[in-house]
């Protein structure tokens, strides 16, 4: 009995002993278990914080991150790392790198990621394929993620979802699907009152109006997303959104209003350091000053820009802002200095390692093109046409060039062998050289009487062009007196209107005054120089209909609303050819300013009412 207690006691130390041990190592473990959790936490912050301002450290520290999960078999931070790893690789253009960490994510099941984050990761893959190019991948993906999502009544996923999912449809010109999703999650946004959600849909609503070039309903868009950002206090996107309106300001030529707001988000990306983004601002408003033709403010903002890009050191934007200060010379007729610029642009593309020099071979063309150095600007135009081909036209200009090398030396051969033969000939064409002296005299008669019946022809031919010239000055000012005195004059209310023998309903002798008052208002404010004018928008100003409008014009001019707005556009075009202010716009230039679409349409306008064309009218 005492040896059995003796040994259950000893059975029973034992196994004290070696509770204590394995408690002992359990708490030992989990203290360097959580550690690690805390350093792990710690470079992740670290990375994220490192991000904005330095990409390159923050991918090392999110390498610490990935190699440190692994080895303590922490899967959430893990998968935490490669996700982000992921979005840096892909915002430094390195989307292989990317796409492949992107697709283990997505496809390995043995990193136990949970339903909602693995969906979270396809949707952003998703959009990372949409912004990549692999439009039906990006639409599989995201299509993928939002059944789940929606299924699972995960609202605010959803909403995200839905606006990549736009992104897709409009990259594939699907506008009407793109629309639909959009409304879709705009409902969503509003119900969960999602600000962020909701500035991401109205901006992805003005990229499609401002596709569909239809401004005023961009620029709401992009108000709303001021709005909401504003409210969000999310200094970035309220700089961007500021951006966006400066430019659709821009395009409407609303430039007071433009430069205010480029100024603003330069204003707040500088106080932020976001210089990458700060470039974009400055490029902006270095095109608005050009516009303006302010090309000393132009060429400050520009030098404003490669500042900034002394730390960033990015040669795409050097040679962007390079090309834009060449341009601004061009604008001045500095050829010199453009031809300068230009080559700069063409030396920081090289240093960045492109090889699509498009552009600059294409302003070069244009650059020689104006100086009418013709052999230079069909040299930039043959590499610019050939440039987009690769190896193949690489090839055949080698082959054209040994063509060409051997067509040279038979082309030599060929003169001596032609030079021997004149030779033998010049012997017996000797006897020939009087009758051919004759000959030639007789001609040279014959040329001289022709050329002087020829250019007395064409001096008259040219005073009457020029007498026809000044009647068509005499005649703007007797056109406007008469169209004012016709808008002026009260219509007599017992008229009967009639069209080709059928009458025409007698409209109101108040309605008649109201609208050739107001048409002469439209007149003296030069409404016809608006290009896209039509019968309605010119109805809507006089708050009209076309109909009335139409007749009123046919009444009181005895034409048709185009014939009677080319009339005012050409009288216009007069002026301006005449005005030294304009004297360094082109004739192009000339009938957009007058409200012409195409220089075609000019030209024929023109020389249909006055009888000339624009460019002897401008030299005569």
């Amino acid at each position: 009995m005492t040896y059995n207690s003796q040994t259950f006691n000893r059975v029973l130390l034992f196994f004290l002993t070696i509770v204590a041990i394995v408690f002992s190592f359990s708490c030992k473990k989990q203290a360097v278990n959580l550690a690690n959790q805390e350093q792990l936490f710690s470079i992740y912050q670290r990375a994220e914080e490192k991000i904005v301002v330095d990409i390159d450290s923050a991918i090392l520290l999110l390498d610490s991150v990935i190699f440190l999960a692994a080895e303590t078999e922490h899967d959430s931070m893990y998968v935490k790392g490669l996700f982000r790893k992921a979005d840096c690789l892909a915002n430094q253009g390195n989307t292989n790198a990317a796409d492949s960490i992107y697709s283990m994510l997505v496809t390995k099941s043995e990193l136990r990621i949970d339903s909602v984050s693995l969906n979270k990761i396809i949707l952003h893959y998703a959009h990372f394929n949409q912004l990549s190019g692999s439009q039906e991948k990006a639409h599989e993906l995201c299509t993928r993620a939002l059944a789940f999502f929606k299924q699972n009544n995960h609202e605010k996923t959803t909403v995200l979802g839905l606006i990549y999912l736009s992104d897709v449809y409009t990259q594939q010109n699907k506008f009407t699907d793109a629309m639909s999703v959009l409304t879709e999650a705009l409902v969503l946004a509003e119900n969960l009152d999602d600000k962020k959600s909701l500035a991401l849909i109205n901006g992805s609503l003005g990229k499609m109006y401002f596709r569909n070039q239809d401004y005023e309903k961009c620029l709401d868009c992009f108000n709303k997303v001021l709005a909401y950002n504003t409210q969000l206090n999310d200094i970035e996107n309220i700089a961007v959104a500021n951006q966006n309106i400066g430019t659709i300001l821009l395009i409407m030529e609303n430039y007071d209003e433009a430069e205010k707001y480029l100024l603003d988000a330069d204003k707040v990306l500088s106080k932020a350091g976001l210089g990458s983004k700060q470039v974009h601002v400055l490029n902006s408003l270095g095109a608005l000053y050009e516009r303006q033709q302010k090309y000393t403010k132009a060429i400050e903002t520009y030098n404003e820009v490669l500042e900034l890009n002394k730390t960033l050191n990015n040669p795409y934007v050097r040679s962007n802002v390079y090309t834009n200060i060449g341009n601004v010379y061009y604008d001045q007729r500095n050829f010199d200095k453009t031809q300068y610029y230009y080559t700069k642009a063409h030396q920081a593309l090289v240093e960045s390692g492109e090889t699509d020099f498009r552009v600059y071979y294409e302003n070069m063309m244009f650059l020689n093109d104006e100086q009418k150095n013709w052999k230079e600007a069909y040299s930039w135009a043959r590499k610019f046409n050939s440039h987009s081909d690769s190896i193949f036209n690489i090839e055949k200009y080698k082959e054209t060039e040994n063509l060409r090398t051997k067509y040279e030396a038979e082309k030599k051969d060929l003169q001596l062998e032609k030079m021997q033969i004149e030779q033998e000939k010049n012997k017996a064409m000797l006897l020939k050289n009087r009758i051919r002296l004759i000959g030639i005299s007789i001609l040279l008669l014959l040329t001289l009487i022709f050329g002087f019946v020829y250019q007395r022809q064409n001096r008259q031919k040219l005073q009457s062009y020029k007498d026809l010239v000044k009647k068509n000055q005499e005649l703007i000012e007797i056109n406007t007196s008469k169209r004012q005195q016709a808008l002026l004059a009260v219509p007599d209310k017992t008229e009967v209107q009639t069209s080709g023998g059928v009458d025409k309903p007698v409209l109101p002798s108040e309605l008649v005054q109201e609208v050739k008052l107001k048409l002469n208002e439209l007149i003296d404010a030069k409404f016809y120089r608006q290009a896209e004018l039509t019968l309605a928008d010119t109805a809507k100003m006089l708050d009209t209909n076309t109909s009335y409008l139409s007749q009123i014009i046919n009444d009181v001019f005895n034409c048709n609303f185009p014939s009677f707005l080319n009339q005012l556009r050409v009288e216009e075009a007069q002026r301006l050819l005449k005005n030294p202010e304009y004297h360094n716009l082109t004739i192009e230039g000339i009938g957009t300013q007058s409200g012409f679409k195409s220089k075609s349409v000019f030209n024929s306008a023109f020389k249909k009412i006055t009888g000339v064309t624009p460019s002897f009218y401008k030299h005569n």
